[in-house]
């Protein structure tokens, strides 16, 4: 109840161009929106009255080993993988991602530069996405892998029906931005649009679960999140089909998160689950 009396304001304002003119502003505070689930974590803890930096680190909120943020870096280069192998195996195009990129912002790529550039881009992601954009994302996980994740398995003591719902809940949190801003589904801003959003919420969910408990800190799935939001641009242009079926926010997404998710699982069990 608190995160949708904070969030459907908040919303309103950043999707209010009238209120909001100036395009950094508006970049900030979409980019501040993630930090919303933390928010409503500090006002339930206080509202508990307990202690809250005890709290924040029995769910998660600690540093952790500087190869398990690399080994989580690297998990949104296996969905990558996975889905672009997937999509050659049912036929479908696979193209280099810089290519539409580039002709969709009007710049100039020089031929026999691609392969070079895109791996440029692939390992600089790597490096921004665990650290930068992982501070970014780290304000949804200490709400939804930290304390819901947490509240949900002391219930039904269950982590994959745990997780199915933090992933209901994270999806439904996307709403307002697919169905009024188009947020990764420009095409579908209506229910199909919220579905596939909720679902791949869920696939992700399980993921960024087992990450969590693998490695026994939220740094580790937003580092995962950063990364995969990195490479966004270029994963949802690799793959020539509307973006319901892209990857990683679409069922090609979908599809690769949940067979890595089992892979992962099958190797190494979580040993807090």
């Amino acid at each position: 109840m608190v995160l949708l009396i904070i969030t459907l304001p908040y919303d309103y304002l950043l999707l209010n161009h009238s209120l909001i003119t100036d395009q950094v502003v508006y970049q900030v505070l979409l980019t501040l929106r993630n930090y919303i689930p933390f928010t409503v974590v500090l006002i339930t803890l206080k509202l508990l009255g307990v202690n809250i930096r005890l709290t924040l680190k029995e769910l998660g909120l600690k540093f952790c080993k500087i190869r398990y943020l690399l080994l989580s870096g690297l998990i949104p280069y296996a969905i990558y993988s996975i889905g672009v192998a997937y999509a050659l195996l049912i036929g479908l195009n696979v193209v280099n991602p810089l290519i539409p990129l580039y002709e969709e912002y009007g710049a100039k790529l020089y031929p026999g530069s691609e392969s070079f550039l895109l791996t440029l881009s692939l390992l600089s992601t790597l490096f921004v996405g665990s650290t930068v954009l992982g501070l970014i994302m780290l304000g949804q996980e200490v709400g939804w892998r930290g304390l819901l994740l947490s509240e949900f398995m002391k219930v039904f003591k269950n982590y994959l029906l745990s997780s199915l719902l933090v992933g209901v809940g994270w999806g439904l949190w996307y709403t307002p931005l697919v169905i009024l801003y188009g947020f990764y589904f420009p095409n579908h801003r209506d229910l199909i649009g919220v579905l596939v959003m909720v679902l791949t919420c869920i696939s992700l969910s399980t993921l960024f679960s087992y990450v969590k408990y693998r490695f026994n800190s939220l740094l580790t799935p937003a580092a995962v999140s950063g990364v995969l939001n990195g490479l966004h641009n270029l994963m949802v242009r690799t793959v020539v089909v509307d973006e319901l079926y892209s990857i990683p926010t679409g069922f090609l997404g979908i599809i690769s998160t949940t067979t890595l998710t089992l892979i992962l699982y099958l190797i190494k069990r979580p040993t807090r689950i």
